[in-house]
């Protein structure tokens, strides 16, 4: 005998997966035609390289400061607390 529930609970409910059809051949058939048939300019190449080391940059140069900041200033305060206290 089940007991009333102010609380609604939730219902089983399946899982539908729909598979995918992955052909690896396929797949290493055209990264090599894009390899080999793409454009093999080296000012493509040049523009390219340049801008993902550019981006590279500015992620991590941005997150270093940050954390040198946030250390300096514990450590400041650490400081300060000892001496002052």
């Amino acid at each position: 005998m089940k007991l009333p529930s102010f609380i609604p609970l939730n219902s089983y409910s399946r899982f539908k997966f729909m598979p995918r059809y992955y052909d690896e051949r396929k797949e290493r058939i055209e990264q090599l035609e894009q390899k080999y048939h793409g454009e093999h300019s080296t000012e493509a190449t040049r523009e390219r390289l340049k801008g993902s080391f550019k981006k590279t940059s500015k992620s991590k140069g941005g997150t270093t400061n940050m954390r040198l900041i946030a250390i300096i200033s514990g450590l400041s305060f650490i400081a300060w607390y000892l001496l002052f206290r």
